[in-house]
């Protein structure tokens, strides 16, 4: 079973593996969700990196 997200143009359920919307036709539906998740993912990291360089040498 696939997960369901909301389409960023028309608001309505569309899998998350889908390539467009069957609704309005938009591009990759999911790309938005992906790209925030990967940022967020991408500063947590971050964090944690320096948090440990920081807690390391002193």
């Amino acid at each position: 079973m696939s997960q369901l997200i909301t389409c960023r143009t028309c608001k309505q359920q569309v899998s998350y593996n889908a390539k467009f919307c069957p609704n309005c036709g938009e591009r990759e539906p999911s790309a938005f969700v992906y790209k925030w998740s990967t940022i967020i993912f991408a500063i947590l990291f971050l964090i944690l990196v320096i948090y440990g360089i920081y807690t390391f040498a002193f």
